[in-house]
């Protein structure tokens, strides 16, 4: 079995981000959906770090598709399939990518649910911008993916 953190919108919440680093060493890596990707300059790079770049980002990619041991990934902020306005068009893209997990940001709504066969998690914000301070965790086992969302302390 394979965990891995995953969190979104730290929007300057650098000892959050710590925090959040620092239980991504004691796991099998970390995915993040973008705002606040300038953090991760001053990390080493890590090949199951995963990052991509949010509306407040000034550089990064827009999306990343990974797979990991047979679980196909596609990681995105979310603003350009316009979350904050439903998740269909997340999902209806998620399906174009072939992928059977959705990771996205953005609305700083926690979220984990599964809808057709893809799992779509947004881990909500880990930033003083939301009501509390989640994250969320993703495990990969024989090819099956589960998620759960949890409080930052």
């Amino acid at each position: 079995m394979k965990n891995f953190i995953v969190f979104s919108d730290v929007h300057g919440d650098f000892s959050s981000f710590e925090k959040l680093l620092n239980f991504a060493s004691k796991n099998d890596g970390l995915f993040f959906a973008g705002d606040g990707n300038n953090f991760f300059s001053s990390i080493q790079k890590n090949e199951n770090y995963f990052y991509v770049k949010g509306n407040c980002d000034q550089t990064g990619i827009d999306e990343k598709v990974v797979e990991i041991d047979g679980v196909k990934i596609l990681l995105v902020h979310g603003h350009n399939q316009g979350v904050k306005s439903g998740y269909l068009r997340l999902q209806l893209y998620a399906k174009q990518k072939g992928v059977s997990v959705v990771i996205f940001g953005h609305t700083h709504i926690p979220f984990v649910g599964e809808e057709d066969g893809l799992l779509m998690i947004n881990p909500g914000t880990c930033s003083y911008y939301g009501m509390q301070k989640t994250y969320a965790c993703l495990c990969i086992s024989n090819g099956k993916a589960s998620a759960y969302i949890n409080l930052l302390k």
